[in-house]
């Protein structure tokens, strides 16, 4: 048989077990016998490559292999773990299981009680689990009912299954390490060794193909839940969480994983599992994962970015303060909202020393585990130049000028641009009138819609971080400057290059004030002098369709009125 093919009869039963949905009549334990069953414990072998089991050694065999260690240890009652350097061929016996840590070359197992587990501890160990998905629980109970009632494989001799599965996994042949474990398993379902081993086996296999590496992660985490639910000793249980939490950190849930792996040392302390969670504590915990400053604000602040929500007890509460020093800044207010702690008052252009103490808390109860040390500058607001309305009207022959406000500039570049009468329609019905434009679009008034008028520098007063406004004399820049709609741009000469376009003005050039109303007798205007409100005789009014075609005309009256009939108005489309 080949190996896909062995990988997809071994695995595929599991992978469309967890994916199916059990009926509620089910029992979640399930009713069988190779569960239920309470038989007489069983020393076996479960083996850890490249480890030593530090410490409580009692006695030394030399010039033997694997094999002959580990029936030494499984024959004598005082031992409960052994490590065999597999370069001189000691056999360290132990009488203790000391810490797991990493030896290349060498070769550990320890002692693991088989079928030693009845149904009432199942229960209360997957009770001791409720910190994980139920959905994840669940399809570890399904997989446990599944394994027991599959056919077993008759060619193996049964005696040498588990043998031969640890000698699978101790040379890295993780595929049959998997089916030689579920073939155990499927003779004795309560078995932790043997879920352990499987576990163990679909946390290191890999394969290039997509249907094996789906079917494998689908057993991987359900087989360390029914490893920890049928272990034997503290001991297992430790270590089905730490398969568990290890497969989960692969799987990117880092979240679950440092839970898991922080209750696999509560139950016992091992260097590796330490090792392990604060690494994933490190690169993926709850941590800052960044900081900002506002600079750009009148008042700046500086903002540390959580990896989670911020505990609700640390949500507009002074105690976040406490775990805030800040060189330099002494007495700044400190406040917390969502997954941000922020700093008020701060001052531009000066540096701070922020030192974070462990301890904060997070929304799900995780607490920073490290101090962090901080070195913020707060950058001078970036130069920039902007106008403080959309529109002016301003009163033709007079000094027209338009106000810019400025932040830390010298000098504005401005453009200024009149759209053609003929275009004002046009740009209404494409509701870009009074819009900023992006600076191609200034380019396309330029080029189709109207004229560039004045292209030049402004020199602007600087007050360092500080507003300063100054009146651009509109008047002033061309000379005669006719009647129209104009389009005024500004930016700052010494912008960041990432700042963006220019600001947009608009604004209107005329003496011609129109007051306009509608009603069932048609449409109104009123023409005044913007400069001494006189009515306005004589002038000349279009009513212009969306389409640019000319509606109706009408001439004011010596009052400055006039009406247009209200058919006019009641046109559809362009």
């Amino acid at each position: 048989m080949g190996r896909t093919d062995g990988l997809r009869r071994v695995l595929a039963a599991a992978a469309m077990v967890v994916l199916a949905l059990v009926g509620e009549l089910v029992p979640l334990l399930g009713t069988s016998s190779a569960l239920a069953q309470t038989a007489p414990a069983e020393r076996r072998i479960l083996t850890s490559p490249d480890a030593d089991y530090f410490g409580g050694d009692y006695d030394i065999l030399r010039d033997v292999d694997a094999n002959i260690c580990e029936t030494a240890c499984l024959s004598d009652d005082r031992c409960v773990a052994f490590t065999l350097n597999q370069a001189t061929n000691w056999c360290f016996l132990k009488e203790t299981i000391g810490e797991l840590r990493f030896v290349e070359g060498a070769m550990s197992g320890r002692i693991a009680l088989a079928g030693a587990v009845s149904e009432d501890v199942v229960a209360e160990r997957e009770a001791e689990l409720g910190f994980l998905p139920k959905e994840q629980r669940d399809a570890a109970r399904r997989i446990r009912l599944e394994v027991a009632g599959e056919a077993r494989d008759s060619a193996l001799a049964e005696e040498t299954i588990l043998r031969d599965a640890g000698a699978a996994l101790s040379e890295a042949r993780f595929f049959d390490a998997g089916r030689l474990y579920r073939e155990a398993l499927k003779r004795d379902a309560a078995d932790g060794a043997a879920w352990a081993g499987l576990a163990r086996a679909t946390l290191a296999f890999t394969s290039n193909d997509y249907e094996q590496t789906n079917a494998n992660n689908a057993v991987r985490a359900p087989a360390a839940i029914s490893a920890y639910v049928t272990a034997a000793d503290d001991a297992g249980k430790a270590e089905a969480l730490d398969f568990l939490a290890q497969g989960l950190g692969a799987a990117e849930d880092w979240k679950t994983a440092i839970r898991v792996w922080r209750e696999s040392l509560r139950i016992a302390e091992v260097a590796d599992v330490r090792k392990r969670l604060d690494d994933a504590v490190a690169a993926h915990g709850f941590r800052i994962v960044d900081n900002s400053v506002d600079n750009n604000a009148a008042n700046p602040r500086i903002c540390l970015s959580f990896s989670e929500e911020l505990a609700p007890s640390l949500v507009n509460s002074e105690t976040i303060g406490d775990f805030l020093s800040i060189d330099g800044g002494d007495g700044l207010p400190v406040s917390a909202a969502g997954s941000q702690v922020c700093i008020d008052g701060v001052t531009h252009g000066a540096r701070y020393r922020v030192v974070v103490r462990p301890g904060i808390l997070s929304a799900s109860g995780e607490k920073t585990e490290r101090p962090a040390d901080l070195s913020i500058y707060v950058r001078d607001r970036d130069p920039s130049a902007r106008f403080a309305t959309n529109a002016y009207v301003l009163p033709a022959g007079g000094e027209a000028s338009i106000p810019v406000t400025t932040i830390n500039a010298d000098t504005v570049e401005a453009r200024l641009l009149r759209i053609g009468d003929r275009e004002l329609a046009r740009t209404i019905a494409e509701s870009r009138f009074l819009g900023q434009f992006e600076d191609y679009e200034l380019d396309q008034v330029k080029e189709n819609q109207g004229v560039e008028v004045w292209k030049g520098f402004v020199d602007v007063a600087r007050r360092t971080n500080e507003e300063v406004t100054t009146a651009i004399p509109v008047a002033a820049l061309v000379a005669d400057i006719e009647p129209g709609v104009y389009l005024l741009s500004a930016k700052a000469t010494n912008a960041r290059a990432d700042a963006g376009t220019s600001s947009t003005q608009w604004f209107v050039l005329t003496d011609i004030g129109l007051s306009t109303f509608s009603g069932e007798d048609g449409f109104h205007v009123f023409a005044r002098s913007l400069g001494s409100a006189a009515p306005l005789a004589g002038v000349a009014l279009e009513l212009v369709a969306a389409n640019n075609d000319v509606l109706g005309t009408v001439a004011t009256d010596a009052a400055g009125y006039a009406r247009l009939p209200p058919g006019l108005l009641r046109g559809t489309g362009g």
